[in-house]
């Protein structure tokens, strides 16, 4: 991609990648649809502070390694206080805290950006192909019913819009986020007659994942 940093052009071609996997959207297409995402997402990262904890934390979050100075001695200890609890109730393994923080901050706010523009998508589509509905209102509830039934949402746990729904339902780790999307990955290539199923027996697909990960299949 002409004009772009060969950095650039990675995390171009990285969300590229995860896009057309998740949507069958051919790979060229699926590049145009979130370069100017991406990029914006790089640009303004460091007017964002992401580049003060852009380095692997991993270790860092487990407690077997010290930060290298005080402002991302402050971030692990604020992650730690609200997410290791959920770490253990969730079933996220030691390498999947190592995986996702050794990923670092500007990576993560690309996921962010990414996962906007994804399930943005999904919730607009949803919203015009929903023809019961009288109100916009009642065409948005659908919507977002209809994204949480067939996709994984991620976020962090004080997440407040999370608070009132059921615990089975609420945003899953983003530490579970490489395991969650290569089983949906495999299950829709492999097993695509037993996912819709599995999808229609359980009211989000976030509760889907709770379960795979509790009976051990993810």
């Amino acid at each position: 991609m002409s004009g772009l940093t060969a950095y650039e052009t990675s995390m171009v071609h990285y969300f590229a990648q995860v896009l057309s996997s998740k949507s069958d959207m051919p790979l060229d297409d699926a590049t145009e649809a979130v370069r100017d995402c991406i990029l914006d997402e790089l640009q303004t990262s460091s007017s964002r502070g992401l580049h003060l904890i852009n380095v692997p934390m991993g270790k860092m979050m487990l407690g077997l390694e010290k930060p290298p100075n005080e402002h991302i001695a402050r971030y692990v200890a604020s992650i730690r206080s609200t997410e290791a609890s959920r770490w253990a109730r969730e079933g996220v393994r030691e390498k999947d805290i190592v995986d996702w923080w050794d990923m670092g901050g500007v990576m993560h706010g690309a996921y962010v950006a990414f996962d906007n523009l994804f399930n943005g998508a999904q919730f607009l589509e949803a919203m015009r192909h929903e023809r019961g509905s009288e109100t916009v209102k009642e065409q948005a509830d659908y919507a977002n019913y209809w994204l949480r039934k067939h996709f994984a949402l991620y976020g962090l746990g004080n997440d407040s819009t999370d608070e009132t729904r059921p615990p089975e339902d609420r945003r899953l780790p983003n530490e579970l986020r490489a395991r969650v999307e290569t089983w949906t990955l495999k299950a829709r290539k492999e097993h695509p007659a037993q996912l819709a199923e599995a999808i229609q027996n359980h009211a989000t697909y976030n509760s889907l994942c709770r379960y795979l990960v509790r009976e051990r299949y993810l």
